[in-house]
This record gives C-alpha cells, structure tokens and sequence, in this order.
C-alpha cells in the first residue's frame, strides 16, 4: 500500500495531523483486512530532533518540541508507529511541497519562499545542463 494522504490545501496543521493519525490508522486496517502486509508512507523530514547538520535516519523525532511543533510531530509519530503494524513499513520522509493545492501555492502568503527553488530549476533546465 502506498499511503500519500495530506490535507495541504488550507493551511489547517489541525488538518494534517488529523489525517496522519486518523488517515492512517484507517488504511493499516484496511491493509489488515485485505492480507496487505507492506506500506509506504509519506512523513516529514523537519519533525527531527534538533542537531548539527543533516538528520539521518536513526535521529529520532523531537521529543522536546513545545507547541504547536509537539502536535505537528505527535500526529508524525502516530503515522510511523501506525504504519509499523504491517509487516513491513518504509516512511519518506519529504521535505517540502509546493504548487497548486498546497499551502505554498501561488498567491499564499508562503508561496515566496517556494517558488525560489522551482525558479532556479526552471532556469537551469532552460539552459540545458547535461543532466
């Protein structure tokens, strides 16, 4: 099973934690009632504890984070453990999406910020870098 729910269309962390949690628990049942032992899931990469440089993947989660953070990352831990009950679990941790129905859609107000990366890129590509 490969589990992309998120609700980034209106900026509601209430929203997406809710879909973590609940989402994803009704999609390991479903996986369980239908003989389904492997998940992929999408998580995030910035619910890390903090530290030096890059996370890797046997950083934990932050457990000392204090709101609205502990909330955001309490509905990630739940999508991960929940995930652990099939057999097998693989969580991609993402960095950032952007574009049109999510919260750095053109016209939010994070959408600057955004845009920066997909600009640079749009260039390179026009030049037509060997890659």
């Amino acid at each position: 099973m490969i589990h992309q729910l998120t609700d980034l269309s209106g900026a509601d962390g209430a929203a997406n934690g809710r879909i973590r949690r609940e989402g994803t628990r009704n999609l390991v049942e479903a996986a369980k009632a239908a003989g389904i032992g492997r998940i992929v899931a999408q998580s995030i990469s910035w619910a890390y504890a903090p530290g030096e440089g890059p996370a890797e993947e046997v950083v934990s989660l932050d457990s000392t984070a204090a709101q609205p953070r502990a909330r955001m990352v309490a509905a990630v831990r739940a999508l991960e453990e929940t995930a652990t009950e099939l057999e097998t679990a693989v969580w991609l941790r993402y960095g950032l999406l952007y574009g049109l129905g999510t919260w750095y859609a053109p016209g939010t107000h994070r959408a600057a910020p955004s845009q920066r990366p997909w600009r640079a890129t749009r260039r390179r590509a026009s030049w037509g870098a060997p890659w």
